[in-house]
């Protein structure tokens, strides 16, 4: 998606006028960076400047900072696998600590079904459940 196509789609959703109130520029200057002329927007928009300073010697500082400051981070594509492994291997520590069954009594840890589940369950309320 080219940046005057992104322009566009959210000055749609909140509105070119209320954009340039809130920057304090002028209503034409918000429209001409949303609209194309020869494959490119009329008008040099803040997203084609941003990517041309990230082209300049550790222009990659800019994007950390943009991301940190919508509160997530720029994951650099050569780091991408490794980083997708790590929050892979902390979902999936979570769900087995949230899927994992709610044992009542040290003893009968063994006891898959464990909890209300048992199926082992005595007359008494417990598990009887023994280890061969």
């Amino acid at each position: 998606m080219e940046s005057h196509e992104v322009l566009r789609k959210v000055f749609n959703k909140v509105g070119c006028k209320n954009v340039a109130a809130r920057l304090g520029l002028s209503l034409s200057l918000i429209y001409q960076w949303s609209r194309v002329r020869d494959g490119k927007s009329e008008a040099p928009n803040p997203l084609d400047r941003v990517a041309q300073l990230t082209e300049l010697p550790d222009g990659e500082e800019l994007l950390d900072w943009l991301c940190a400051g919508r509160g997530g981070c720029f994951v650099r594509r050569s780091k991408l696998p490794a980083f997708a492994s790590r929050c892979w291997e902390q979902m999936k520590a979570e769900m087995d600590k949230l899927l994992k069954p709610n044992r009542r009594k040290a003893g009968h840890d063994d006891c898959h079904a464990g909890g209300p589940r048992c199926r082992h369950r005595r007359k008494d309320g417990r598990c009887g459940w023994q280890q061969n």
